[in-house]
């Protein structure tokens, strides 16, 4: 097979793939102004960072008044300590680590043809929820980081074995000093997300149960493990953690959820029936394996984003995890031929398209939302003109993973740069047509592009909010939802209406 795979060129190509993709996000990192949360958290430790003990801090307060997420804790470490150019490095690393650690776990002891290795890394590409984490230094930290920290531990835990009902007592970690010395950054890697560590933790026990493993490891090696189980359990210890259920005001249908955000967990559980019916005692091989780790993790993971009542990046791992289980039930092929190779190929030239293009986009919209912020900055009645690109007029094949100048309808966003951006007036960016009009003779509803400006209220209008404490005000115009923006001009109060576009990024 390696000899055929070698013959067609695809040998080679996973890996170049993988630096490939790392690269991109490496670039990205420097084209991501700083909006939303990313705002949010930047601003709040750089006016906390007033003695030697900020960072710790900064975490307590974090555990003690928003959740006990260590991907949030750690969070000033990329955003204010650590230069740009180094985050990028650690960006991009990381986010090759991802796809390289989940060809390795899937693989489950079995190297994995050149063609499953592009094709995991074509659906973590393009079926994983990009679009929700939408280009934000906290959302990479919560799911690409976080995920690899984790995929690296467990790695560590269950590589070596010579099949896949046991644990062998060596591992990447050669030394025993670096393997005690990694129990930390294993409590810190269950931790950085509840919807990852609990399930991993759980998972983790249920392996122990049902395998003899446990009995396999050396000292280091179980307090890795008891390291990891307690770091899932912690940001479950966060008490504004629990006060956040139930507070999406726009809960996503639980089918809607289950196909769009954990397709693939559907797809494994389908598999499972197949295999229990064919092959019961191949099931039973599979319930003492690590499989069964990332199968439970998978499904209880799922349960998170059931219970936040919407999907998107709730459901991340879930996926991750499913991919995982899913790649380790099934058989290698034996042969590749030419159709097989061109299938290769393609998707291999998707991907390079793919990540191009967001580069590219990107580095165009982080431009434009600098100059918005530049000149808000100088604005003293917040109305800047200015025609950005809205996210619902870019091309397709970029699948949401860009963002640049946010929405009207993106209240969160706008919130944000207007708390640390604005001189306490909100952000009203108005068309640069708009700079024509005679404000005190306007007296009808005018078109500036997709835009509407009016003197007066087109109708009557009814509340939507995603959250309460962000509210906003809707209209229907025709077949056609808006969202009205009242804003003040040459004394008077005018209204401004676009269209709305319901992005998956901001719940």
């Amino acid at each position: 097979m390696s000899k055929e795979l070698t013959k067609y060129g695809l040998r080679f190509i996973p890996a170049a793939l993988i630096i490939f993709i790392g690269a991109i996000y490496c670039f990205l990192t420097f084209n991501i102004p700083l909006l939303g949360d990313d705002l949010g958290f930047f601003s709040r430790y750089a006016e906390e960072n007033d003695c030697w003990f900020a960072l710790p801090r900064f975490m307590y307060r974090q555990w003690l008044w928003n959740n006990g997420r260590f991907a949030d804790m750690l969070s000033p470490l990329w955003l204010n300590i650590l230069p740009l150019w180094l985050t990028a490095v650690i960006t991009g690393f990381t986010t090759s680590a991802l796809y390289y650690l989940t060809i390795r776990l899937a693989s489950s002891g079995e190297k994995l043809n050149a063609i499953y290795k592009i094709l995991i890394i074509f659906i973590i590409s393009f079926t994983f929820r990009w679009d929700a984490i939408w280009m934000e230094f906290m959302t990479i930290f919560g799911y690409i980081y976080s995920s690899a920290f984790a995929l690296a531990v467990l790695w560590v835990l269950l590589s070596g074995r010579r099949s896949r009902s046991q644990l062998q007592p060596h591992s990447p970690l050669r030394s025993p000093l670096l393997a005690w010395l990694s129990i930390p950054f294993c409590f810190i890697a269950a931790a950085m997300h509840e919807a990852l560590g609990f399930p991993l933790a759980a998972g983790l026990i249920i392996y122990f149960i049902t395998s003899k493993s446990w009995k396999e490891l050396g000292i280091a090696r179980k307090l890795m493990a008891v390291a990891l189980i307690l770091g899932g359990i912690f940001p479950l210890t966060s008490a504004p953690s629990w006060n956040r259920v139930g507070t999406m005001l726009q809960p996503e249908p639980i089918w809607e959820m289950l196909v769009t955000s954990a397709g693939w967990l559907c797809i494994l559980i389908v598999t499972v029936i197949v295999i229990a019916i064919r092959n019961p005692r191949r099931l039973l091989s599979l319930l003492r394996s690590p499989w069964i780790i990332f199968a439970s993790a998978s499904i209880l993971s799922c349960g998170f984003m059931l219970v936040s009542g919407f999907g998107g990046r709730t459901g991340w791992f879930c996926q991750l995890f499913a991919v995982i289980a899913l790649f380790q039930t099934l058989p290698q092929p034996k042969r590749s031929g030419i159709v097989t190779a061109i299938i290769g190929w393609l998707m291999a030239f998707a991907i390079v398209f793919h990540f191009c293009a967001v580069a590219v986009w990107q580095y165009r919209l982080a431009e434009e939302s600098r100059e918005v912020i530049a000149e808000y900055k100088e604005c003293p009645d917040g109305i800047v003109y200015f025609d950005y690109i809205n996210e619902s007029d870019l091309p397709w094949y970029l699948l949401r993973k860009t963002h640049g100048v946010p929405d009207d309808d993106d209240s969160y966003y706008r919130y944000r740069m207007g708390l640390h951006y604005g001189h306490g007036e909100p952000l009203i960016i108005l068309p640069t047509a708009a700079r024509k009009l005679q404000w005190e003779s306007l007296t009808d509803s005018i078109r500036c592009g997709r835009f509407i400006i009016s003197p007066d209220s087109l109708g009557n209008t009814y509340p939507d909010a995603i959250v309460e404490i962000f509210p906003r005000r809707m209209l229907r115009i025709g077949d056609e939802e808006y969202i009205q923006i009242p804003f003040s001009r040459s004394g008077n109060t005018y209204y401004l209406y676009s269209h709305v576009d319901r992005d998956p990024g901001e719940k």
